[in-house]
């Protein structure tokens, strides 16, 4: 890393990154302040000494938007670059160590996008009780009768709920919807086959961790997931109709 250029390690964000670009860059703020934010509302602030960003050791596009606070100066390096410098800095243990590290944050923003009310303690429970998991296209997420631990918290790709041994599939779910998160509180199994439709990135969070987090409160994740799910059967239903019109 020493290497680096210091010139090419230093910007100014004023002119921010928004959700949605690619993200190969994890940046650590040197002085200032950056705003990290999505439609939600502000998920934190990053200051000297915070990263940002972290999406990009994940291989995922940018997940919220970065803003400085007036001006800010941070330090941008490569993912790539990163995970090297970990390897031969430490060994594997190190490197695996230090994206746990960040893992964690990129969960964190989306616990807190999606709970917006959460308080800190209750969103350290959650974390505590989440494991990240990455999904291939076209395997199954959970098959209906297996025991439900944990429900399934989407950060990227989507997941198709087909009744039971078929491939009728009866809602879309994408980030950031839940799923299996009634089925999980109620200590059931599942009751549906779900199926990754592409590769996808999935946080479960175990229910014990769900109930001491949100207490009764941890249902309506599942009711939100479901009111998506109807509005996009509707646009789904709808677009054939519209081209038919034209």
């Amino acid at each position: 890393l020493h290497r680096v250029d210091r010139r090419q390690r230093q910007m100014c964000i004023r002119d921010r990154y928004e959700a949605g670009e690619d993200a190969d860059v994890l940046y650590v703020v040197l002085r200032g302040r950056v705003q990290v934010s999505t439609e939600a509302g502000v998920l934190r602030w990053a200051e000297a000494g915070h990263t940002l960003g972290e999406e990009a050791m994940l291989g995922l596009p940018r997940r919220a938007r970065a803003a400085a606070d007036g001006e800010a100066e941070v330090f941008g390096v490569a993912a790539a670059l990163l995970d090297r410098a970990w390897t031969r800095a430490g060994g594997r243990p190190v490197a695996a160590a230090e994206r746990r590290r960040l893992e964690r944050a990129v969960v964190s923003d989306l616990l807190r996008g999606m709970l917006p009310d959460l308080g800190d303690e209750a969103l350290e429970l959650l974390l505590d009780g989440a494991s990240l998991r990455s999904i291939a296209a076209d395997s199954f997420v959970a098959r209906s009768g297996d025991p439900a631990p944990a429900g399934a918290f989407i950060l990227d790709g989507v997941l198709h709920v087909r009744a039971e041994g078929t491939r009728e599939v009866q809602r879309i779910a994408l980030s950031p919807d839940v799923v299996g998160v009634q089925e999980a509180l109620a200590g059931q199994p599942w009751t549906h086959d779900v199926v990754a439709a592409g590769p996808c990135q999935v946080v479960w969070v175990r229910a014990d961790a769900m109930r001491s987090a949100l207490g009764s409160s941890a249902s309506i994740l599942e009711a939100q997931t479901l009111e998506r799910a109807q509005t996009l059967s509707l646009i789904h239903i709808s677009e054939p109709t519209r081209q038919a019109e034209i």
